[in-house]
């Protein structure tokens, strides 16, 4: 609550800056405020006189005003009161003094005064006023370093003014009019590096704004693509399966045919045989290929996924192939993980299923499924004793539509650990596989895990 009262707020018609420099102004504000108390105590303390009174109330009245300026982002009237409140609280202290005699000490007063005006030139310059004409601040200063040295004459008579007074009073015009064009130089160079500064952050969200635009637009457009290709690869499939269908039916008829007029041809049969597994495998792939390309990229359908309920439904669905290569399946606890069902479940039996399928005729097929629990992500594994793969064949029997040689007899399309690791990778995971030939497989995939 207190600092809500006190420290001005964020503005967000502010830029980084500006925020920076309104940050600057109020604290140095609220230093002088204090400073102003402080010495006002003090001077009550030691009975100093009216004049100092004077001062000390219209520096904590003048720090107040231009406190209350800067939160209300009038910065320009906030640090132009404020300089105007250093000027005249050194007016006072210096010379008024001087002339009342509230003091005894009158020359080295001047040198007060000098080094008060070249603070006040140094906080100009700390806040960048443009808007001030150095020339004019120079004028002014002088004006007062004059007026103070006239009221020391006037105290100490022109007999009493020595050479070194004269020359020190010298130095000291010197000093404040080349402090105003060092402090000119310093304003505008800063300035314009400022500017510059401004313009580049300008040009630079600009050009954030345009590459966000075209971004977005690629983007609807990527989507209206990807879209369109989906319908496209709907209505394209659908065009190729059913020409299959009919030569597959046909292939079928003819063989029918054959057999009702007691033709015994082998090397026909051998055709009809030949064409109808041919479409059934084209038309499979259609199907595989299709899955691919629709196969989410985004994390929408996510959701709790207990693995080992997938793997019981995926042991339920191949029931009769795993009796059929009397197969053996085991697995220990599976974690729990975060995805898509449907998909993950295709993942679970494209592995299993090849594990059954790439097996030795005279081998029992084993096969063990296991996780390991990690931070981020956890490891599923898939090994099997089947016939493994060789070390060339490694990194590509997860490319679409590539298949071993050995595997030409095999009725698989060259898709499933395609579309296998479309799945993982749009799950953010990874996969890959270990093998040796005549010594089995090992596949590994990860998955997020499931959060509490």
């Amino acid at each position: 609550m207190f600092r809500k009262i006190i420290f001005p707020q964020p503005s967000p018609q502010l830029s980084e800056i500006e925020q920076k420099r309104r940050s600057y102004a109020f604290f140095v504000n609220s230093g002088l405020f204090l400073f102003f108390s402080i010495v006002f105590v003090i001077h009550l303390t030691c009975a100093m006189g009216t004049a100092h009174y004077t001062a000390d109330v219209l520096g904590i009245i003048g720090t107040l005003i231009s406190i209350y300026l800067i939160r209300s982002n009038k910065m320009d009237s906030a640090l132009k009161l404020l300089i105007g409140t250093c000027l005249t609280a050194i007016f006072v202290y210096g010379i008024l003094v001087d002339y009342l005699h509230e003091v005894t000490v009158h020359f080295l007063r001047l040198y007060v005064t000098l080094f008060a005006l070249e603070g006040t030139l140094l906080l100009m310059v700390s806040f960048f006023l443009d808007t001030v004409n150095y020339r004019y601040i120079a004028l002014l200063f002088t004006f007062f370093l004059l007026m103070h040295f006239g009221v020391i004459v006037h105290h100490y008579g022109t007999a009493q003014i020595t050479l070194e007074m004269f020359s020190y009073f010298t130095i000291a015009l010197v000093a404040i009019n080349l402090s105003c064009y060092i402090a000119s130089v310093m304003v505008r160079f800063n300035l314009s590096l400022i500017r510059n500064i401004n313009d580049d952050k300008r040009k630079i969200l600009k050009h954030n704004e345009n590459l966000e635009l075209e971004v977005n637009r690629r983007t609807q457009e990527l989507q209206k693509s990807n879209e369109n290709l989906k319908q496209f690869a709907h209505v394209v499939s659908h065009d190729l399966k059913e020409p299959l269908r009919t030569i597959a039916n046909f292939a079928g008829l003819l063989q029918h045919k054959l057999d009702k007029s007691n033709i015994v041809d082998i090397e026909i049969n051998d055709y009809t045989s030949y064409i109808k597994n041919n479409s059934t495998l084209m038309i499979r792939l259609i199907n595989e290929i299709l899955t691919f390309s629709t196969i989410p990229s985004s994390s929408a359908n996510f959701q709790a996924i207990n693995m080992k309920e997938v793997l019981d439904l995926v042991l339920l669905q191949i029931e009769s192939l795993v009796q059929e290569k009397q197969g053996i399946v085991r697995y220990s606890s599976l974690c729990n993980v975060k995805g898509d069902p449907l998909l993950i479940y295709q993942v679970m039996q494209n592995l299993i299923v090849n594990a059954l399928r790439y097996t030795a005729s005279d081998t029992t097929p084993e096969i063990s499924v296991n996780c390991i629990p990690g931070d981020t992500m956890s490891t599923f594994s898939v090994k099997d004793n089947g016939l493994g793969i060789p070390q060339e064949y490694v990194e590509l029997v997860f490319n679409p539509l590539e298949r071993l040689k050995r595997d030409q007899k095999n009725d698989g399309t060259g898709m499933g650990l395609s579309i296998c690791r479309k799945i993982v990778f749009a799950h953010g995971g990874k996969i890959w596989v270990e093998s040796e030939v005549g010594k089995g497989s090992t596949f590994f995939f990860t998955l997020p895990i499931l959060k509490k």
